[in-house]
């Protein structure tokens, strides 16, 4: 969960919503969104879908499997 809120709010400025699922609780949504693995994130739009699982430690791999790009580094950052 902390590795997915930094890219949010460091990486991607805010231009991402997040919601999470706990699949215990939610199980129907596991099933629906064929979530077989955690951490699983699934990026809805634009299309085409993407997803990436496991590991979210390495920030530019997960933006990049979901094809998303970072914002550019400030000299304040």
């Amino acid at each position: 969960m902390a590795n997915l809120e930094r890219i949010c709010a460091e990486l991607l400025g805010g231009r991402a919503r997040c919601e999470t699922v706990d699949v215990l609780q939610a199980p129907e949504v596991a099933d629906t969104e064929r979530i077989l693995t955690t951490p699983t994130l699934i990026r809805e739009s634009p299309t085409p879908r993407r997803r990436v699982t496991g590991d979210l430690s390495d920030a530019q791999r997960v933006l990049a499997a979901l094809g998303f790009s970072p914002l550019p580094s400030s000299p304040n950052r």
